[in-house]
């Protein structure tokens, strides 16, 4: 993850990036707050809106295998409309 460092002023005749880092992600709270770390600056909490991936290295390919069921209210076009307006009336409807 990179950093946006908001306070970086720009000067005429420098280039300076916004970004710093990389860091990785510790932990993740509610509300947009994550911890991360980086071994020069230790762990600190940032708003995640302030944070973009950065992708450095060889990737890492993780495999995994899904199964798809049928639902338990089955597929026919009766039931998936009875579905759906049940849907619409307890979220709009009350």
């Amino acid at each position: 993850m990179l950093l946006f460092n908001s306070r970086l002023k720009l000067f005429p005749g420098t280039i300076r990036s916004r970004w710093s880092g990389p860091f990785q992600v510790r932990k993740v709270y509610p509300y947009g707050v994550i911890e991360i770390i980086s071994e020069e600056t230790g762990s600190f909490k940032v708003n995640g809106q302030r944070l973009k991936v950065y992708n450095a290295g060889e990737a890492v390919e993780v495999e995994a295998t899904l199964a798809l069921d049928d639902p338990p209210w089955g597929t026919t076009p009766t039931n998936l409309i009875a579905l759906f307006v049940s849907c619409y009336f307890h979220l709009f409807c009350r």
